[in-house]
């Protein structure tokens, strides 16, 4: 089993290069701890990335973080628009030809799932017999109107897989009709290490943390400020467009009018400034849209974030968390208003025991047990 050697292919750099690429924050942050996941289950992991470059570079090397083998497409930075879309076709035209000398009938590969590769690891599959397993996090024709011929070469691509890699059980059971292998993965297992206690100056501290976008519930979750008393101090953490931020800035002060809980906006924060401030509240609300597409398929990242760094978590009551296994450390609200939030918030005791970091590591422990017997048999 030691030194299997795994192709990982998706879109990725790693979080402390000093060269930005065309990879979504999300995708990097799975794919780190898929990779760790995979060297712990004694795995030898290359990652092939067509990835190009869309920042100017200030140095001329990659920084390699961990030891990691990544192998990118020859880029260059432009800023015309003409050619980043002609350096996007040439990547994606490279990732096909570079794949089709360098993976072998029954290899073992991983392909983290974007529309982009759709077609390039169909064609791949069918030519080449590798063994694929294939990496999904969401259903991209759920939750964007692509047209139908899209819609079904994603599906096509969905029943090609070998084996798979689900965020959800829902996603098994809506796309795994014949019973392949799978294992789930919600999303980062690490845990992060303790270096804050919450804070203890008479409050309890709740804690938003992500985007201000329409759909992901930072307006509900400070109008449910309105609701809490004196006891509490609701932190806003994130970001979004210029008018999303002013529009949640100006909420907090017109909220702030109405409630003798204390609401502050503190910023956007990453890394080790995050972790210690979320560290030091006690709860964490995931409070995003409940009637969204996505909801059906998509495990909310920030649910582990919070529990990674052992917050208690008020959520959103949505089929991929009831039917996780982290289900019973989560409090839900039944109704998506300010007001049930509140009292769901209320009605938390922080006296009573709580584990969601061994519960983390617990999961973290089973997947890679399925990885290690999945490599066995190959």
């Amino acid at each position: 089993m030691k030194g299997q050697k795994i192709k990982y292919i998706g879109f990725y750099c790693p979080p402390d290069s000093p060269i930005k690429r065309s990879c979504s924050l999300a995708a990097v942050t799975k794919m780190t701890y898929i990779i760790q996941a995979l060297k712990n289950a004694g795995a030898d992991v290359e990652i092939v990335s067509p990835a190009w470059i869309t920042e100017k570079p200030t140095v001329k090397q990659l920084s390699s973080k961990n030891d990691k083998k990544i192998v990118y497409p020859p880029s260059i930075y432009t800023s015309s628009r003409i050619l980043r879309h002609i350096l996007m076709w040439f990547s994606l035209l490279w990732l096909f030809f570079y794949l089709i000398f360098h993976i072998k009938k029954d290899d073992f590969v991983i392909v983290y799932h974007s529309m982009y590769l759709v077609r390039i690891i169909t064609w791949l599959k069918k030519l080449k017999k590798f063994d694929l397993i294939l990496e999904v996090e969401e259903i991209y024709s759920d939750v964007s109107h692509y047209s139908r011929l899209k819609t079904k070469r994603e599906f096509d691509l969905f029943k090609l897989a070998d084996k798979y890699l689900f965020s959800t059980e829902l996603l098994n059971i809506k796309l795994n009709k014949e019973n392949k292998p799978f294992a789930i993965n919600y999303g980062t297992y690490q845990v992060e290490d303790i270096c804050e206690t919450p804070l203890n100056d008479g409050r309890i501290h709740v804690v938003y943390a992500g985007t201000f976008g329409l759909h992901k519930g930072a307006k509900t979750a400070v109008l449910a400020g309105q609701f809490l008393d004196e006891r509490y101090h609701l932190h806003i953490l994130g970001f979004g467009s210029k008018d999303e931020t002013e529009c949640i800035l100006s909420l907090i002060n017109e909220v702030s009018t109405k409630t003798s809980a204390r609401i502050t906006y503190d910023g956007c924060l990453r890394g080790d400034e995050y972790k210690k401030f979320i560290q030091r509240c006690h709860i964490g609300l995931s409070t995003q849209i409940p009637d969204a597409k996505f909801n059906d398929t998509s495990f909310p990242s920030k649910v582990l974030s919070y529990l990674s760094n052992g917050l208690r978590v008020v959520s959103v009551k949505i089929p991929v968390l009831t039917a996780s296994r982290i289900n019973d450390l989560l409090y839900y609200y039944e109704d998506s208003t300010p007001q049930s939030i509140a009292d769901t918030i209320k009605s938390i005791d922080l006296s009573s025991s709580f584990s969601s970091r061994e519960r983390l590591r617990e999961l973290d422990e089973d997947f890679i047990s399925t990885i290690q017997e999945w490599i066995r048999k190959s």
